[in-house]
């Protein structure tokens, strides 16, 4: 965190493929460093949570790319499960979720929680708070990414005054009461 001015966050349980492209996006955050490092001269990492690398084929190809970019400071999988994602997503500037489809994401719902600004693939629908880029378009996603960080102190402020519902109490209730109704 403190070797790059800017930290960038996603992640994947494992490499894989949905309609054979990359599900995660994982080539779209090289393919965006790589634009604002060495086009946009962004003091700029990514950290890239990978449980499970999956296809290891694919990540051999993958740091292959990041490493002719010269991006290997810049650059880091994490890929070692750790305790919670948050932590990460709670040092990052942006959480960025570009996969190609998904469901409800946690991760966007931890980083949001956590007053992060999150862009997002729009492959499916997303909290409102969600900045949306074009799914699979590394020009929109450059560009979003780009808007954020430019105006990082006003996204952070929108997402200061966001009031989140704190659904625990609801849930817990809720598992107790089919508890209680299935003995």
């Amino acid at each position: 965190r403190n070797k790059v001015k800017y930290l960038l966050a996603s992640n994947a349980f494992q490499i894989s493929f949905h309609n054979a492209q990359d599900l995660y996006g994982l080539d779209l955050l090289v393919s965006l460093l790589s634009r604002l490092v060495n086009q946009n001269k962004v003091d700029v990492g990514i950290v890239f949570l990978l449980p499970n690398i999956g296809d290891e084929n694919y990540f051999n190809l993958i740091k292959e790319k990041i490493e002719d970019q010269q991006l290997i400071e810049r650059f880091i999988f994490i890929t070692e499960p750790i305790k919670e994602a948050s932590s990460l997503w709670n040092i990052s500037d942006i959480v960025i979720r570009a996969t190609n489809t998904d469901g409800n994401s946690l991760t966007i719902h931890e980083a949001l929680n956590l007053r992060i600004p999150v862009i997002a693939s729009d492959c499916t629908v997303r909290p409102p708070e969600c900045i949306l880029f074009k799914n699979r378009d590394i020009d929109d996603l450059h560009d979003k990414v780009v808007t954020v960080l430019r105006r990082l102190d006003y996204y952070r402020k929108q997402l200061s005054e966001l009031t989140i519902e704190n659904n625990a109490a609801t849930f817990l209730k809720l598992y107790s009461d089919i508890e209680k109704n299935s003995l």
